[in-house]
């Protein structure tokens, strides 16, 4: 069974906002009213504090269309955990303790490498969070390779080819 669960569902396919802000607003400003809009509150805002801008802005439309934009206009991702708002920078993770995985703790078969990171499968766990770090230990991760002769579309991966005793 694969489940795929979400939080602010409601919030956001429905949330509209429809707000001027003045010269001088932060981007922090933004997210603000973005979550007071959608009847949700702001948690972890990794955003790196900026200037005020010189001019004012309307953020009209659908909440969830304005998040994306603001979102990628301060290189971040978010996401909406427990009724709270959450920008984490592209290249950076929530705070707080990494949460180990591994088969007693959770980890189901063998962690594998991808383009996009490591996947893994592993049994429900509250404490494993959006943008959250877990950690592998990397002796469980599947050694993969790709082979360079085929055509792939990501999903041609090979095991790593065995190397002899004279290193060929």
């Amino acid at each position: 069974v694969q489940i795929q669960a979400g939080d602010g569902d409601k919030e956001l396919n429905f949330g509209f906002v429809s707000h001027t802000l003045a010269a001088g607003y932060k981007q922090e400003d933004v997210t603000n009213i973005l979550a007071q809009s959608a009847n949700l509150t702001v948690g972890y805002d990794g955003v790196e504090p900026q200037n005020e801008t010189p001019r004012g802005r309307a953020l009209f439309g659908m909440v969830r269309d304005r998040m994306r934009e603001h979102a990628a206009t301060n290189s971040a991702t978010w996401n909406v955990n427990d009724s709270a708002i959450q920008m984490v920078p592209v290249l950076s993770y929530m705070p707080g303790d990494a949460i180990d995985l591994t088969p007693k703790t959770g980890l189901i078969g063998i962690p594998s490498l991808t383009f996009q990171g490591v996947e893994a499968k592993m049994l429900l766990n509250p404490a494993v969070k959006i943008s959250g770090i877990v950690n592998i230990d990397e002796r469980r991760l599947q050694d993969v390779a790709l082979s360079p002769s085929l055509n792939y579309g990501g999903a041609d991966l090979l095991k790593r080819p065995e190397i002899d005793s004279s290193g060929s």
